[in-house]
């Protein structure tokens, strides 16, 4: 079973939102129905709704599928360190 992505995860282009909110806009502005894109990435309708309304858990082999038809893919990057509440830093 692949691995599942959580769509908090910082999003592909800085200050563009969430990875939904950014597969939304490019798909809307390359006017492709959620069926279309689907087609182009080789997963569901269902699949891409799902990833646009932001569901907490998806296969990220499919979310690189989707990401992929407008040149991009996940990556990792470096999370901001976290407070250290007891120690005051």
């Amino acid at each position: 079973m692949a691995p599942c992505v959580g769509l908090s995860m910082a999003s592909p282009e800085p200050g563009s939102g969430s990875i939904g909110e950014f597969v939304r806009r490019r798909r809307k502005a390359n006017r492709l129905s959620q069926r279309d894109l689907g087609e182009l990435a080789g997963v569901g309708t269902r699949f891409v709704s799902e990833l646009e309304r932001g569901k907490p858990t998806l296969r990220m082999d499919a979310v690189n599928k989707v990401l992929l038809v407008f040149g991009k893919v996940l990556s990792y990057t470096e999370a901001p360190r976290e407070v250290d509440l007891e120690a005051g830093t």
